[in-house]
């Protein structure tokens, strides 16, 4: 059921004159207004003269939707309240209804709301559809045994490294997997021991044998984490992103791994993957070693072909709103 309140404006002057100028808003203050008790309709007066300064944490630009970012840009964003007890402090998008008032979801769980022109840039929509058409979407590859790839595009080959030394497998702008290659056996032969995966900002760490980490502490169970979902069981470890679904197996000495692309496809976020397997997406099988040798770590992305932290479509947009409106 959509509740609604009256909108009701502050005297302060600071916030009238704000209201004439969104941009220099936006710079400046936003303003805070607490609904009153709910009433027995199942509405709410926003009170009009209790208003403060909403912390600048809260000018992050949370959306991946495109329309919303391109309509911030060319529009400025709109009305805005903070639903505290529901969505765990985060801002979500006002409406207007039929009768012109001021409408929002679950009246309950509204702590404050923002009215008037002073507004944030922080809206929490929906994802963007992939771009047409999806580039490698469904598609299957494999790294196992000593090793053995099975890439993106179907061919085969192998790819031995240097024992002791770490290698990228993947690499894409919000996901980076890196595995480090031990020698097996006295023929000169390596497997992958450990990998490392950069998922944004979080990072998951499996071992042949146990000991799984996620930030550094063990971990065991699912994980919903800002640019995917992680989950570890027994000898099994899954990661799902919007572009790949990843699974590692615990082989005991040594791990395996598959990487499938989704429907959605590697370029959705228009940043082609690199890496031994992320390369084949584009239909490369480059074999020389120094291209995908990390330098810096299990985590690192000191690499001649490192893709992670690159510019996606949807983070040049809001750079782009970040300079129009000198967002920090």
């Amino acid at each position: 059921m959509v509740n609604s309140v009256d909108m009701v404006y502050s005297n302060n002057p600071t916030e009238q004159t704000s209201a004439s100028n969104p941009e220099e808003a936006l710079k400046n203050s936003l303003y805070i207004q607490e609904p009153t008790t709910q009433g027995s309709t199942g509405t709410a007066a926003i009170s009009a003269n209790t208003t403060e300064t909403l912390p600048t944490a809260h000018y992050e630009i949370e959306t991946e939707d495109e329309s919303t970012l391109n309509s911030i840009i060319n529009n400025g964003p709109g009305l805005e309240y903070i639903n505290n007890e529901g969505n765990e402090g985060v801002l979500d998008k006002l409406t207007f209804d039929a009768n012109g008032k001021l409408t929002y979801g679950d009246n309950s769980k509204v702590t404050h709301a923002i009215t008037g022109k002073p507004i944030a840039a922080y809206i929490i929509e929906g994802d963007p559809p992939p771009p047409p058409p999806a580039v490698a979407g469904n598609l299957s590859s494999s790294g196992t045994g000593d090793p053995h790839f099975v890439g993106l595009n179907g061919a085969h080959f192998d790819f031995h490294g240097i024992p002791g030394h770490i290698f990228n497998l993947l690499s894409d702008a919000k996901i980076q997997i890196n595995s480090l290659f031990n020698g097996w056996g006295s023929g000169g032969a390596t497997v992958m021991g450990q990998i490392g995966v950069r998922l944004g900002n979080d990072t998951l760490l499996v071992n042949p044998g146990g000991g799984t980490s996620l930030n550094g502490s063990g971990f065991n169970g699912t994980a919903k984490l800002k640019e995917g979902t992680v989950t570890h069981s027994g000898g099994t470890t899954t990661i799902s992103t919007k572009e790949y679904s990843i699974t590692i197996l615990d082989r005991g000495g040594y791990l395996d791994i598959g990487i499938n692309t989704t429907a959605e496809g590697v370029n959705r976020d228009e940043v082609m993957p690199s890496g031994i397997i992320g390369q084949t997406a584009s239909g490369n099988v480059d074999l020389s070693v120094p291209n995908f040798l990390v330098h810096d770590g299990i985590f690192g992305t000191g690499f001649a072909s490192n893709k992670f932290g690159a510019k996606t479509k949807i983070d040049k947009l809001k750079d782009k709103i970040r300079d129009k409106y000198d967002l920090v």
